[in-house]
C-alpha cells in the first residue's frame, strides 16, 4: 500500500485513543448566568435570550437521556450585521456553561475535505475536540456567509448528518477511522444574515438573529470591555486612558457607521496606540 497513507493511518491510530471518549456528568445548564452574560454584556434582546435559553435546555436535554447517542444534535444559528460580536456571544454561552470554545472559521475552508473529510490530518471539527480535550465543546462555525457556495452545501449537508440520529452517534472522521459520538458537542453556526440559510431545512436550525446595537449600548460596551481590553492589549495602566460618554457619542456618531463596534473597536485602538 502507500506508504505515506499507512503511516497517516498508524497516527490517526495513535491519537484516537486520547480522543475525549469519557462523558463527564453536567447538571442543568446554568440558564441564570447565560442570561446574565447575553443580557449584561451583548445586549441581547428578549427574544433573543429566548430562543438561545431554548436551544441550550432542548440540547441538554437531547445530550442527557437515557440513550444519548440515539438523539439528534441540531447546531444554534446566531444572525447578526458586521460587528455585534457573534463569535464573542458564543464564547459567553460557552463560559457560562463551563465549556471550551474552539472556533472554525468557514472563509479560511475551501471544502469538506478540511471540515471533516481529511485523510493526512484530522479535519477542523474533529481538531477542534481533540485540542479541547471534551465531548462537551462549543464549537462555532463562524462566517458561514462568506464561506463559498459549494462549502455551504457542504456545511448545510454536514447539519443534515448529524442531525440523524445514528450518524450523530458515529461521527467518522477518516484520518482517525473510527466513529466517535458528537451529541453532546453544541455547535454554533454565525452568519450576518438569515438568508445564507435559505437553502436548509429549518428543521436543521433554530436561529437566534440579532438586531443592531443602539448608541448608548456601544457606549456601554466600550467602557466595559473595549477599552479595558485595549489597554490591556498595549500595556498600558487602567488609568491612563479614559474616555467620557461625550466623547465616545462623537467617536461613536461622527467617525463610525455601522450597526455593531468593529470600527468603534478600531478607533479606541488607535487611541490607544498613541498613549504607547
Amino acid at each position: 500500500g502507500d506508504p505515506d497513507r499507512s503511516s497517516a493511518r498508524a497516527r490517526g491510530v495513535a491519537r484516537a485513543i486520547d480522543l475525549p471518549w469519557k462523558r463527564s456528568e453536567t447538571g442543568p445548564p446554568p440558564l441564570a448566568a447565560i442570561r446574565t452574560a447575553l443580557v449584561s454584556d451583548h445586549y441581547a434582546p428578549a427574544a433573543v435570550v429566548s430562543a438561545i435559553l431554548g436551544h441550550v435546555v432542548a440540547h441538554h436535554a437531547r445530550a442527557t437521556v437515557t440513550e444519548p447517542s440515539k438523539v439528534p444534535l441540531l447546531p444554534l444559528c446566531i444572525c447578526g450585521p458586521d460587528g455585534v460580536r457573534k463569535t464573542s456571544i458564543a464564547r459567553s454561552i460557552a463560559n457560562a456553561l463551563g465549556r471550551p470554545c474552539g472556533v472554525i472559521d468557514l472563509a479560511q475552508l475551501n471544502s469538506a475535505e478540511d471540515l471533516w473529510q481529511r485523510n493526512d490530518e484530522p479535519g477542523a471539527l474533529m481538531s477542534v475536540i481533540e485540542k479541547a480535550k471534551s465531548a462537551d465543546a462549543v464549537v462555532v462555525l463562524a462566517g458561514f456567509d462568506r464561506s463559498t457556495a459549494r462549502l455551504r452545501e457542504e456545511v448545510t449537508a454536514l447539519f443534515a448528518r448529524i442531525s440523524d440520529a445514528d450518524h450523530c452517534a458515529n461521527f467518522c472522521d477518516p484520518f482517525f477511522g473510527v466513529p466517535f459520538d458528537l451529541s453532546r458537542l453544541l455547535i454554533i453556526v454565525t452568519s450576518r444574515w438569515p438568508q445564507a440559510f435559505s437553502g436548509v431545512d429549518g428543521g436543521l436550525l433554530n436561529v437566534a438573529e440579532f438586531p443592531g446595537l443602539l448608541t448608548s449600548q456601544k457606549v456601554q460596551m466600550a467602557n466595559r470591555t473595549m477599552i479595558p481590553e485595549a489597554l490591556v492589549d498595549h500595556g498600558l495602566a487602567a488609568d491612563m486612558l479614559s474616555l467620557d460618554e461625550n466623547a465616545l457619542h462623537v467617536l461613536i456618531e461622527s467617525y463610525t457607521d455601522e450597526a455593531g463596534v468593529r470600527c468603534l473597536d478600531e478607533l479606541i485602538r488607535r487611541v490607544a496606540v498613541s498613549y504607547t
